[in-house]
């Protein structure tokens, strides 16, 4: 992994520190910023910098070889959402004073005019589970592995590959009595114990 893309991976797990530190400060709401995509780890550190909020950045690992002669693979951090940025304030207006003092920063998800605050359960929940989605373990899969969805609509359900293309897994799974083909990202798989 080249240094630019580890240094990347550790700053944004260093910042996303202190964001699970501050799940405990129950003055902290939680709200959903949107910003030009690729630039999310630009604004989640300048928002640290700017010490009047707490950002989270969601991570996932993608898997790319290390070039086309070779089959090794290195895992990369990437943002898990393009474009999304969890922050908390202690006061709401805090938010209009990013859009005005940051340029990358276009939205808050809102409802009707208004930000919308999100769940503080739910936040927690994410957020743990997206720690666990960037633990670093490659998992190779075979046809036939009884496997277990780590999030989503399938999560914590047990599965079957049936087959596995470009980088996802199809299964077989019964909708009121009806066969449906479905198909997850193999990164959001682990094998069933």
């Amino acid at each position: 992994m080249n240094n630019r893309r580890k240094s990347f991976e550790q700053l944004a797990r260093r910042l996303n520190r202190a964001a699970r530190n501050a799940m405990k400060d129950r003055r902290v709401e939680w709200y959903a910023i949107f910003v030009m995509a690729g630039r999310e780890m630009q604004v989640h550190r300048a928002l640290k910098s700017w010490g009047r909020v707490t950002s989270f950045l969601p991570l996932r690992r993608k898997w790319q070889q290390v070039n086309r002669y070779s089959k090794e693979q290195v895992g990369i951090a990437r943002p898990a959402i393009a474009g999304c940025l969890i922050v908390g304030v202690e006061d709401a207006t805090t938010l209009f004073e990013i859009r005005r003092d940051f340029d990358s920063v276009y939205g808050v998800l809102g409802i009707a005019g208004e930000a919308a605050k999100l769940d503080r359960e739910k936040v927690e929940e994410f957020v743990s589970s997206n720690r666990f989605a960037c633990d670093g373990q490659k998992r190779e899969f075979n046809i036939g592995d009884r496997v277990t969805c780590l999030e989503g609509l399938l999560s914590n359900h047990e599965l079957k590959i049936d087959t596995i293309h470009q980088g996802e897994a199809h299964f077989t799974v019964q909708l009121l009595g009806i066969p449906m083909l479905v198909s997850q990202p193999l990164d959001n798989l682990e094998h069933a114990a």
